[in-house]
């Protein structure tokens, strides 16, 4: 089921303070995808099911100036799909978010006189994508305002990754060594944290589902985008 509101209610457990005045909180709801965007005055949106040119399923929100309907800036879930490779043409930067969390923001030339540029959340990595087309005439009048609308952008539906790895971490009252890698079961929306092979225990890793279960694994398969995951339950799990 998908649903589509825009609300000027801001919800009590959270903050927006951007620079301009919120005229429209856009939410895109489907399956664990869950997506709210801060519009300012003079912007439109649309909610989208769409697949882009490699087949990838993609569904999300749309939105862009009222002015200048050229310039779109589409969110999307993309399950499975990979950040930006920070060694492509092009640069690569790093925005700390007001809620401590990063976005990473990647341009590169779209020919003479356009940038194309692909933003991804650190805390939700593979699931969720924002692109756009930014023409030279527009950076300097548009590109702060978008930075700043994905810089608020929520997410919902699922638990971020950091959270998910806190609640392991605190298993081991912070003494356990979390491996770089972590994927997700689409299925279930639940996360897979790594830890790292010790003297004791070989390399697993725990099954944390959106009700705060966890459960310990060893590895049989590696998960590969958060599809196929094969589970053999450790000895000791109960």
């Amino acid at each position: 089921m998908t649903l589509a509101s825009c609300t000027t209610t801001v919800p009590e457990d959270e903050i927006y303070v951007p620079s301009y005045e919120v005229a429209c909180i856009t939410e895109a709801i489907r399956n664990y995808a869950d997506i709210r965007a801060p519009l300012p005055q003079g912007w439109e949106y649309k909610v989208i099911e769409e697949t882009d040119d490699y087949g990838n399923e993609i569904f999300g929100i749309r939105f862009w100036p009222t002015e200048h309907p050229e310039l779109t800036v589409r969110i999307g879930w993309r399950p499975g799909m990979t950040h930006p490779d920070n060694t492509s043409p092009g640069t690569r930067t790093k925005i700390n978010l007001p809620d401590g969390n990063i976005l990473w923001h990647h341009t590169k030339r779209q020919g003479e006189d356009a940038q194309s540029i692909i933003v991804s959340w650190d805390n939700y990595p593979f699931l969720y994508l924002a692109e756009y087309i930014l023409p030279d005439t527009l950076e300097a009048e548009y590109e702060p305002i978008i930075r700043e609308i994905l810089s608020f952008t929520k997410f919902g539906g699922i638990r971020s990754m950091y959270e998910a790895r806190d609640l392991v971490t605190a298993l081991f009252e912070g003494n356990v060594a979390l491996t770089g890698f972590h994927d997700i079961d689409l299925n279930t929306g639940a996360w897979c944290i790594f830890v790292d092979e010790t003297e004791t225990a070989p390399r697993r890793y725990f099954y944390v589902s959106k009700e705060d279960t966890i459960r310990e694994y060893f590895m049989e398969d590696q998960p590969i985008g958060g599809t196929g995951i094969v589970f053999r339950e450790s000895e000791d799990t109960q």
